[in-house]
């Protein structure tokens, strides 16, 4: 292995690491902004469809941020190579949530121009913006980078699947590898069940019983069909899922 190879190799666990945490800081500004009174007050990006940009890009940045320190355990655990990628892919992915998110923010913003003079909330605000700004592009910049290096020294080839410890005798049936379709089906089932039910004791029951439920249906419908759109879609890229369409011999 070459000195290229092992440098990208280290700077990609080192970035990995860095884009769970950015991810985190992504949450708590977004959270910051709903339920803090100060902030939310000088944040015009609280409504739709500003928020709904926000919504989305939270789940995606926190779960593939989160996965990517579980692939590299997973990959040193092992000993495999050749994957490394997958988690630079991730990195990005994480970046490009949070950027599409400031971008949306930032319009939201420019639509409605600061107060004069600025509010204390709203300089802390724009400042946390510029934080996170600017390390999601250092985080991509350098993703980038190390994909390149990886890919120039040939340890971007695609080996053993290091996910393939996890779904083995019992999860064997919802490999992502082999049932790309079920596995995203089920966790888009699990992710909108479970969000739709947190969303509810965040924001409280509705006025009737009747309307709780339907709204919890409807939150619950939308939220687990993002998922699965969003899992077949970014699975692929991340190389969790397998082919959705494959030939008989590859599945016997």
């Amino acid at each position: 292995m070459g000195k290229s190879a092992s440098k990208s190799q280290g700077s990609i666990t080192f970035v990995s690491i860095g884009s769970l945490i950015i991810a985190i800081l992504f949450y708590s500004f977004f959270m910051a902004t709903k339920k803090s009174a100060s902030l939310n007050a000088v944040a015009p990006f609280v409504d739709d469809p500003y928020d709904l940009v926000g919504s989305f890009a939270i789940q995606i940045a926190l779960a593939v941020g989160f996965l990517n320190v579980v692939r590299i355990y997973l990959m040193k655990s092992f000993k495999i190579a050749g994957r490394l990628k997958y988690v630079g892919r991730g990195c990005q992915i994480v970046a490009w949530a949070i950027l599409a998110t400031m971008l949306a923010d930032v319009i939201a913003i420019l639509l409605k121009l600061p107060q004069s003079p600025i509010p204390s909330a709203q300089i802390a605000m724009f400042i946390w913006m510029a934080i996170l700004i600017l390390v999601s592009i250092v985080v991509w910049m350098k993703s980038a980078n190390d994909i390149k290096g990886l890919m120039s020294s040939g340890q971007a080839r695609d080996v053993q699947n290091e996910l393939e410890f996890i779904f083995k005798d019992a999860l064997a049936p919802v490999n992502p590898r082999f049932h790309p379709i079920l596995f995203s089906i089920i966790i888009a089932v699990i992710c909108g069940v479970s969000i739709s039910i947190g969303h509810l004791i965040g924001e409280g029951a509705a006025a009737t019983y009747m309307q709780t439920v339907l709204a919890l249906l409807l939150f619950a419908a939308i939220e687990t069909t993002a998922v699965f759109i969003g899992t077949l879609v970014i699975g692929r890229y991340l190389g969790i899922l397998g082919p959705i369409l494959r030939h008989k011999k590859e599945t016997a």
